[in-house]
């Protein structure tokens, strides 16, 4: 574990900076909060879908109620991570269109 510790960080990084610029470059061509939520989560949506079924039966299921609720809550927090920054995004757009 210690080996890929490093690589699971890096992706980690990678993972949260992609986002930031990709909402930039959106709301520079005017577009809307909430498409770009939508299609960020369906996005999401249909990756970990795809990787899911790429993965053997056996290995589908989640054997316990911890881990499930721990998935849950992960995918929420990347969730509202998102969210938090497109608002943040619209707060320092409307400060710099009253300059």
């Amino acid at each position: 574990m210690k080996r890929i510790a490093p690589l699971l960080v890096a992706i980690g990084a990678i993972s949260y900076g992609i986002p930031g610029s990709l909402f930039q470059l959106a709301h520079r061509n005017r577009v809307t909060d909430s498409a770009l939520l939508i299609t960020t989560f369906t996005i999401a949506f249909v990756v970990f879908s795809l990787v899911r079924r790429c993965m053997p039966k056996k290995h589908r299921k989640i054997n316990s109620r911890k881990l499930a609720l721990l998935v849950i809550i992960s995918g929420s927090s990347m969730g509202f991570t998102n969210t938090f920054y497109i608002l943040r995004l619209n707060i320092s757009l409307l400060r710099w269109q009253r300059l």
